[in-house]
């Protein structure tokens, strides 16, 4: 089998494997458009790179409309990322993190990308990004920024392994660098990797990686803190005798606010909700308005979208922080299939998930309050979310 007979075989199998899984495959585009795309994208295999042919796969997931179907296969080093770790703020997109050879980098802010502009390479990469609002731009934008193939693949950089930046520090210098892709970094970083804040510090509680779900109670404060960051169980505690624990604590302390932080919460499964979401419904203490908080932001998604609809149906939290990820109601969960000639691994949705009304036409769930994530705060290892339901 030839490279072009092999992609063309996977765009067919592809194809199939759309139709066959995805809950409702036209619902964002019409069966006459996808399959026109598919066939454009068939017959464009021989000029295109294999790269370009990546990139032609993610929109055509991006044409199913949902943030779960997407390209999911970055293990190959032919995509690798450049050692650096980006992140889009209010006041634009910093490097929150770097390996050690590139610590100088660390704290500053990216002005451009190539000869272009942060919002401009957002905006080609648009068309690429599986989503089911625009919040996931601002979230997985920076992760394709770190990918120099791709980036060469549109056009907007001149070298498929190195990533060209400029750059401008605290003090208002900007100077350019080059950054090589380093392969397939590991997630979370490796401890060695200078970061802002710096590690040594003390970090603000949300920066904390304590597992899925631990709280902290917050005495002065009379605040019990909890963050919650995967819907999962762990094996020396699961999340229903997690919930038992910290319901005993509120109920026999001196506790005046819940805050429950969702802001880093990708999802999980669902299923394991009710202990917590009946324990806030039964808590006369906590369950009332001023008293229970929740934070929620872009990375609030999948199983962690259907535990903020349920928590504003049927508790009176107020919500704090910035958009969610996902919409209240949305397709979901994720079917891995691998493309058998290039091994390229997708996931598609099966399953639609009516969270709230059948009329709920919402792309996302607004916070009453907003704050949204600044440099200013998260360098200084401040929390504003957190500080403004302290003030409350």
């Amino acid at each position: 089998m030839t490279r072009d007979e092999g992609w063309r075989a996977d765009l067919a199998f592809l194809l199939g494997e759309v139709r066959r899984l995805h809950y409702d495959p036209y619902r964002a585009y019409s069966s006459q458009a996808f399959d026109a795309y598919v066939r454009e994208l068939h017959e464009e295999v021989p000029i295109l790179t294999d790269a370009q042919v990546v990139l032609g796969v993610m929109r055509l997931m991006q044409f199913l409309g949902d943030g779960h179907s997407l390209v999911d296969g970055w293990d190959s080093p032919e995509f690798g990322d450049v050692s650096l770790d980006l992140y889009l703020f209010e006041e634009g997109l910093f490097v929150t993190a770097a390996a050690p050879e590139h610590a100088d980098l660390v704290g500053t802010q990216v002005v451009s990308i190539g000869e272009h502009e942060v919002y401009e390479v957002m905006t080609v990469l648009e068309p690429f990004i599986s989503r089911d609002n625009d919040m996931w731009l601002k979230l997985i934008a920076p992760h394709l920024i770190r990918k120099p193939h791709l980036l060469h693949a549109l056009g907007l950089i001149p070298e498929p392994d190195r990533l060209l930046l400029t750059l401008q520090n605290a003090k208002g210098e900007v100077r350019g660098v080059q950054v090589a892709c380093a392969g397939a970094i590991p997630f979370p970083f490796p401890e060695d990797w200078p970061t802002v804040p710096e590690r040594a510090g003390d970090p603000p509680l949300y920066l904390r990686d304590d597992g899925p779900y631990w709280f902290k109670h917050l005495y002065e404060e009379k605040t019990v803190y909890v963050q919650h960051r995967s819907v999962s169980s762990k094996e020396d505690e699961s999340f229903e005798q997690f919930c038992e624990r910290l319901f005993r604590l509120t109920n026999q302390e001196d506790v005046a606010k819940l805050v429950l932080d969702l802001r880093r919460n990708g999802g999980g499964n669902t299923l394991l909700l009710e202990p917590l979401i009946k324990g806030l419904m039964r808590s006369e203490k906590i369950n009332r308005r001023g008293h229970l908080f929740v934070i929620i932001g872009r990375n609030t998604f999948s199983a962690a979208m259907n535990e903020t609809t349920w928590l504003e149906q049927f508790t009176e939290a107020t919500f704090v922080g910035e958009p969610t990820g996902s919409s209240p109601n949305f397709v979901g969960e994720t079917v891995h299939v691998t493309l058998p000639y290039s091994k390229l691994k997708v996931s598609i949705s099966d399953l639609y998930w009516q969270t709230s009304w059948p009329s709920d036409q919402r792309t996302w769930m607004a916070p009453l309050i907003y704050t949204p994530p600044t440099f200013a705060a998260y360098r200084e290892n401040r929390d504003t979310a957190l500080e403004t339901i302290l003030a409350y």
